[in-house]
């Protein structure tokens, strides 16, 4: 496993998983920011024209339903990429929202400028190859264990594998995440920490 250093920015960190330079990297136009946790990132039916990076914090992503309802998709820890890849493909609103967990620091491309860097050179490909194999693996993990795992099997899955998450989000959160009350995750938590 490649340690990333969270300050590095997308082309620095994706070189270092590649073990190559990305060439035309100086090329992209990029604009960082910092963000305080509950700002976000881009809301549900936005147009989307930007990719996010995530060079520190946890961002939440969720879908909202007609009746107002939040169901929480996932988290995304620092370093990664965010933003909806469908909505990217088709040309179609965000279909979800991305809202600061923490106070974040992020750098936003233009999600154009990137796909043209795929077409215009190798490692770029090889780059995005990598992301969507990793983002894809992290979907079929999440769908996994909940289709396989009780609820109190999916809370220590996320505690051994993403401690800082559970120490960082609400109980409240938490529980939606993991499709439970939080009444239920706190019965869990106790079961799980005697």
């Amino acid at each position: 496993m490649i340690s990333i250093n969270r300050d590095q920015g997308l082309v620095a960190t994706w070189s270092r998983l590649l073990g190559r330079s990305l060439p035309g990297g100086d090329s992209l136009n990029s604009s960082r920011s910092e963000l305080a946790a509950g700002s976000p990132l881009f809301q549900q039916g936005d147009p989307v024209t930007s990719v996010f990076f995530i060079m520190s914090g946890i961002v939440k992503l969720t879908y909202t339903n007609r009746d107002g309802v939040e169901r929480i998709k996932s988290f995304v820890s620092a370093p990664q990429l965010v933003g909806s890849l469908a909505a990217i493909a088709t040309d179609v609103p965000s279909p979800f929202r991305a809202i600061a967990v923490t106070d974040i620091s992020v750098e936003r491309y233009i999600s154009d400028d990137l796909l043209r860097l795929t077409h215009e050179h190798h490692e770029w490909s090889l780059a995005l190859n990598q992301f969507l194999l990793s983002f894809a693996e992290r979907k079929e993990r999440r769908e996994e264990q909940f289709l396989t795992m009780t609820a109190e099997e999916r809370y220590r899955a996320v505690a051994d594998a993403e401690p800082e998450l559970v120490a960082t989000v609400t109980q409240r959160d938490l529980a939606a995440y993991l499709g439970v009350t939080p009444e239920g995750l706190n019965r869990i938590i106790k079961r799980a920490t005697r």
